[in-house]
């Protein structure tokens, strides 16, 4: 499971000298910091987080694929409700192509969230850019 620290926004360092475990994760929060580029990653991932339950209450899938970094997708469907998504972290930056057969079976288009763009869906399989090690695909 993957957590969020308040001021991870901010690009605080991992290790601050003289902590131990996590304790190097609650350092001093820097105010005055400013960074758009960190700032907008942060926006993303949670605008994605906030438009779909599935990211935190689904049931989570493993995907394989070539290179670095976790592909997985995460089924929610309780209450007269479903969301499915598919999410990359730690990917290598660059074209990657996924075979979302088994996550999205009659999709013709889909999304990457994280940058915006309306991809295609050609043979059970989509193109995408990653960017900054992330994609998070939806239904689109």
């Amino acid at each position: 499971m993957t957590q969020i620290y308040y001021g991870d926004e901010m690009a605080r360092p991992l290790i601050i000298e003289g902590t131990q475990g996590d304790a190097t994760l609650r350092s001093q929060m820097e105010w005055k910091y400013n960074n758009p580029e960190v700032l907008k990653h942060w926006q993303l991932l949670g605008m994605y987080r906030k438009n779909h339950v599935a990211v935190g209450a689904g049931e989570h899938f493993s995907l394989e694929h070539d290179g670095n970094g976790t592909l997985a997708a995460r089924f929610y469907d309780k209450n007269n409700h479903q969301d499915i998504v598919l999410i990359g972290a730690g990917l290598d930056n660059g074209k990657l192509e996924i075979d979302v057969k088994k996550v999205f079976p009659k999709a013709t288009r889909l999304r990457n969230a994280y940058t915006t763009k309306k991809l295609p869906v050609v043979n059970g399989k989509v193109t995408v850019m990653v960017e900054n090690g992330v994609v998070l695909l939806e239904q689109w």
